[in-house]
Formats: C-alpha cells, sequence, structure tokens
C-alpha cells in the first residue's frame, strides 16, 4: 500500500515504524536472557520516540526512500550465526592465525557465545553499554540486534 508524503521534507513512505519490526523485537527479546532485557526494552522505547530523519537533517538532505518499503523488511529474530576467524599481529609484527592465541585477557568473540560461556561478562559489557542516540536508525540496532561481535581487552 502506497503512503503518501505529507510534507517535502519527507524521506520515507510513513514516518511511523512498521508493525512488523514491533513482533520482531518482542520475538528477538524472548532470545535475550531475563537480565538484559530491560535494555532492550529501554532501546526500543527510546526508538518509539525518535522522529524519522527529514530532508532538514543535513546528512539525508538527498536520501530518498520513499520507493522503500519497510514494511516488507521482516527481521531474523533467531539470529544468524556469526562465523568468526580471528588473527592478530604480535609484537613482533607477524601474523598470528592460530585459534586461542590472543593474548592473555583477549576475548574476542560473538555476543551469543559469550552470553553461553561466560554470561556474567556478558551481561555486565552490556550493561556498561551506553546506547546510541543520535537518532533513529542509530538506536534501533541496539534494541533489534539478535547478536554481535565482542572484543573484550
Amino acid at each position: 500500500m502506497a503512503i503518501a508524503a505529507t510534507t517535502p521534507y519527507q524521506l520515507f513512505r510513513s514516518e511511523k515504524l512498521p508493525v512488523s519490526w514491533e513482533n520482531g523485537f518482542q520475538e528477538n527479546l524472548q532470545n535475550w536472557p531475563l537480565e538484559l532485557q530491560p535494555q532492550l526494552r529501554s532501546a526500543w522505547e527510546i526508538a518509539l520516540t525518535q522522529a524519522f530523519p527529514s530532508r532538514k537533517d543535513e546528512s539525508w538532505r538527498w536520501m530518498d526512500y520513499k520507493n522503500l518499503d519497510l514494511e516488507s523488511l521482516s527481521l531474523n529474530s533467531q539470529g544468524s550465526r556469526l562465523n568468526l576467524a580471528v588473527c592478530h599481529v604480535d609484537e613482533k609484527g607477524e601474523l598470528i592465525t592460530v585459534p586461542g592465541s590472543l593474548p592473555d585477557g583477549v576475548i574476542v568473540t560473538t555476543l551469543r557465545e559469550l552470553l553461553t560461556s561466560n554470561a556474567d561478562l556478558a551481561a555486565r559489557l552490556l550493561k556498561d553499554h551506553k546506547l546510541a542516540n543520535d537518532g533513529l536508525f542509530s538506536v534501533l540496532p541496539s534494541a533489534l540486534a539478535n547478536d554481535g561481535l565482542i572484543v573484550y581487552v
């Protein structure tokens, strides 16, 4: 269904978050431990208060997404397994690709794996995480993410 823009500044067909995204958020929320759910809910509530960008915003001025049907974009609440291969450069400048060869105290993993292997650290890192709040599309990833990369030093 095509919805006409209501102002010349409008970039998107509709200036409301799609209902399917709300459903995806609710499904995704069930995948997270209870102690992390309040932070995700908070991110979603902040997203609901954010305005869609418009042509008045310099960084969005030349964009036009009226043909993009946000409602048709489905969210993968089950997540896709991230395949992570870690390599690093040691003090001598040599590339190290041997799994498990990171220096002591350095953890590079996915969020899902960290929740399984060290739930306390994952919860602490996410509780300390400050939400990006520079507009709708900066806060949505915090509300809708179902995995992520963790680099802990």
